[in-house]
């Protein structure tokens, strides 16, 4: 669960607001619908509208629960905080049951850690398609009345919220929350890859790897390496070893066997790189998987690196995979 009340700036605005209003109204600003700027930040993989710049948070928790990321613009006159929390956590929730349950625990987490709470409603909802619930309460912040409201949603099994705070006497909250919610989108993630580069000597084969993925062992000798996250997004390199089977060879039992779709080339390295798109259907999962496939020949046959992901938020990796494939350094 994410600790906003080390970042809870609304507390400092209360305080210092009417200091404020009667030093200068040049020193004050409000939050009305046609206020709003998009916002986009790639590195947690969304945009969205806020009143004016946002400042930014990392807070650090311990290694059961990772670390949170905040983003929270500050208006008054009157007085009224917007804010995104993105948590990064090794322990997601996947399975619908555990997902409610989250979901119900964190709003329940916010009543109880407000100063006289009172629920004006709690309701499960689907948000761009992700299980999410939205909230409203009252509570105060410092002796003042505010109404605490917001979505919080679940995305590859960790959450992102949505919040609301202003004064109950805030006459473009009801419009300002839509414009704030409806102008959520989330983006494909702009991850940085590790320095720290994965080599294989004996197949002269060398790539950056996303930073932060695991790396995982393999049970089949065509199998490199591969390296996940935690959402269920994975990175695979198979090595055919075989002069006799290219990339056509790959392409047309892939086509046998999955529903492909675009199809392209990249370079690594100053080398051709093609790739194809795929869907199938994971039993085990319960989901639909997309896949990228990148492939190239060489004289030991093709060397495959595959970008999988749920189909829903494949797109959240793609520029990752993307950039891995372009990091590759193969032999002739």
């Amino acid at each position: 669960m994410e600790n906003i009340a080390k970042y809870n700036w609304m507390i400092r605005i209360v305080v210092l607001s009417v200091i404020i209003v009667n030093i200068s109204a040049t020193f004050t600003w409000s939050a009305e619908p046609d206020h709003f700027s998009l916002y986009r930040f790639p590195a947690d993989g969304f945009e969205v509208e806020f009143p004016q710049k946002p400042l930014e948070f990392r807070t650090d928790k311990d290694l059961e629960y990772g670390y949170s990321n905040s983003y929270q613009a500050l208006v008054v006159n009157p007085i009224s905080q917007h804010s995104v929390f993105v948590g990064h956590s090794p322990k997601r929730v996947f399975e619908d049951d555990s997902i409610d349950a989250y979901l119900e625990g964190m709003v329940s987490g916010l009543i109880k850690g407000a100063d006289e709470p009172a629920l004006e409603y709690t309701r499960k909802i689907r948000f761009l398609g992700f299980p999410a619930i939205e909230y409203k309460y009252t509570h105060k912040i410092e002796g003042v009345p505010v109404i605490g409201r917001g979505i919080v949603l679940i995305v590859d099994g960790e959450h992102i919220r949505l919040s609301q705070l202003y004064v109950i006497n805030d006459g473009n909250a009801e419009k300002n929350f839509k414009r704030f919610v409806d102008s959520f989108r989330l983006t494909p993630i702009d991850s940085v890859l590790s320095k720290k580069r994965f080599h294989d000597v004996t197949r002269d084969i060398s790539f950056s790897p996303p930073e932060g993925w695991k790396r995982g062992t393999s049970k089949f000798a065509q199998v490199l390496t591969t390296f996940t996250n935690p959402g269920g997004h994975s990175i695979t390199v198979l090595d055919s070893g075989t002069p006799a089977y290219m990339c056509g060879n790959y392409k047309a039992e892939l086509q046998a066997t999955q529903v492909t779709q675009d199809a392209g080339k990249i370079l690594a390295s100053r080398r051709t790189v093609v790739w194809l798109k795929s869907t199938a259907y994971n039993p085990a999962a319960k989901i639909k998987m997309t896949s990228v496939h990148y492939c190239v020949n060489t004289m030991k046959g093709a060397v495959v690196m595959i970008g999988a992901a749920p189909e829903q938020t494949f797109f959240r990796s793609e520029i990752i995979f993307r950039n891995t494939a372009a990091s590759m350094v193969l032999r002739n």
